[in-house]
């Protein structure tokens, strides 16, 4: 069902409406930014709730940060002394997701109380007992292409599946005298 609107009571509500802002000397935009010129905003308050939930995250993220400016620990060690110092969080975790939130704070100079000041705070790996960053890291190994000499099913069952078998060629197919004859014929 289709509204139909009466464009001449429409528009001539609207002209009876500016009529009366051109006799009155103000326009509804004009009047409300008299009122907001009356009446001065007072600054927005964070609620309690929102402070109770914000204040034990960014304590949990700065002594994070503080641990990841010493270098003396790896990510998982982090985590594990992060969890076990605010064990009452009742928000997640602190896992590896929140240790990268924590490093991009640092970088981005978010952290009121911790600053890096040119510190390091690159991730560090377990290395043989020594903390190592990422560039020197030691890449693994990648296994080595499987071939006739080296394939772990002649290692292991000692039956090489690789024999090499000759390969069948095809002839072309003759054609027969049958063929020809119907051909002919077409």
């Amino acid at each position: 069902m289709a509204i139909k609107v009466n464009k001449a009571k429409a528009t001539a509500a609207a002209a009876s409406v500016n009529e009366e802002n051109a006799k009155t000397g103000a326009s509804v935009a004009g009047s409300r930014a008299e009122k907001a010129a009356k009446e001065p905003k007072a600054a927005k308050e964070p609620k309690a709730a929102k402070e109770s939930r914000n204040r034990p995250f960014t304590e949990r993220v700065e002594f994070a940060a503080g641990l990841c400016l010493a270098q003396k620990y790896t990510d998982e060690q982090i985590i594990d002394l992060v969890n076990e110092k605010y064990s009452d969080y009742t928000g997640l975790m602190y896992n590896q997701r929140e240790m990268g939130r924590t490093r991009w704070m640092l970088r981005n100079d978010l952290l009121k109380a911790v600053k890096h000041e040119n510190k390091p705070f690159d991730r560090l790996f377990d290395v043989d007992g020594k903390l190592v960053t990422r560039e020197n890291k030691p890449k693994k190994a990648r296994a080595p292409k499987v071939s006739k000499e080296n394939d772990p099913l002649n290692t292991i069952a000692g039956v090489n599946v690789h024999t090499e078998k000759e390969p069948v060629k095809k002839e072309p197919a003759k054609k027969t005298a049958a063929k020809k004859v119907n051909r002919e014929k077409a």
